[in-house]
């Protein structure tokens, strides 16, 4: 997504915008991987991504696991 198009984004967005931002949305256990070899945190599925308020992955995280 280009600096255009986020630009674009949240100039439709009501005024509390700069409360979203782009999010995993489903962030699971099962969606977040850990590699053994460096610790590296790696999130996959990103089917459900979008604009989202700031806290929601968050909170999506800690209601599902």
């Amino acid at each position: 997504m280009s600096e255009e198009e986020i630009s674009f984004i949240k100039s439709k967005m009501p005024t509390e915008s700069e409360n979203f931002i782009f999010s995993h949305n489903d962030l699971l256990a099962n969606n977040i991987l850990v590699s053994e070899k460096d610790l590296k945190t790696i999130f996959i599925d990103f089917e459900y991504c979008q604009f989202n308020i700031i806290s929601y992955d968050i909170a999506n995280y800690l209601s599902e696991s």
